[in-house]
């Protein structure tokens, strides 16, 4: 019997359901259920980022870190949307003192009080993303290079853009946004086995694909199921 090619996905919370979308709306069902030739591998997981790449498993001579991604099921193909949680501009940086004593420390009571304050005070900040973009270029390297040493596509889902009303709360996110994608523009013209789609292109309004300012809705499923497709089923 044939072999089916097999497809891993690799997704944060924008791939996965919510109160307003369910499963069965998601572009991973919608793909899963349009391509029953395919074999597919679901490791979609909530605030994912691009450290998942190269932390997820191995870990030995035999297998590197990250083997959960990749080398362990060694697809045909990996259809990737990551990169939102990474670059969202922070009101405190991850690892630092700060959060610690936030965090592991400080009395819930005082906590909320504390958040209270920066919220008042501060904006959020770039340089504070859970993932600096070095980290970030470092990471998809990685495993972009382990892909292409063993003749596996790449279809990344780039960093869609912000709304308006996201960007009240969180001025600098689209120019965080950009810079993160940039990343992933260079890294394309390095390796030959990454195709990278755009979400939505200019003539969509985000207010209209969007539930929160980021997370999609059904509509927005939808564009990126038919552009997926595309990428996986030329014609």
């Amino acid at each position: 019997m044939k072999k089916k090619k097999r497809v891993l996905i690799i997704g944060d919370s924008l791939a996965m359901p919510r109160p307003d979308v369910c499963y069965e709306d998601t572009w991973v069902y919608k793909l899963i259920k349009a391509l029953p030739e395919l074999e597919f591998i679901d490791k979609t997981m909530r605030a994912s980022t691009s450290e998942r790449l190269v932390t997820e498993g191995g870990g030995d001579n035999n297998n590197p870190y990250g083997a959960d991604l990749l080398e362990h099921y060694m697809p045909d193909i990996v259809v990737m949307q990551i990169g939102i949680v990474d670059c969202a501009p922070r009101y405190i940086k991850k690892g630092s003192l700060e959060n610690i004593i936030l965090n592991r420390i400080m009395p819930r009571s005082m906590r909320t009080v504390y958040m209270d304050l920066i919220k008042k005070n501060r904006v959020r900040d770039p340089q504070k993303a859970y993932v600096p973009r070095h980290r970030f270029r470092s990471n998809l390297s990685n495993y972009f290079q382990r892909a292409d040493n063993h003749n596996v596509k790449v279809i990344a889902i780039m960093i869609a853009p912000v709304t308006s009303a996201f960007i009240d709360k969180s001025p600098f996110a689209n120019q965080s946004i950009k810079n993160y994608n940039n990343i992933y523009h260079d890294l394309s013209r390095d390796f030959g086995n990454v195709d990278l789609v755009y979400p939505f292109d200019d003539v969509i309004n985000l207010e209209d694909v969007t539930i929160d300012g980021y997370h999609i809705n059904l509509e927005g499923h939808d564009i990126i199921f038919r552009i997926l497709m595309k990428q996986i089923c030329p014609k």
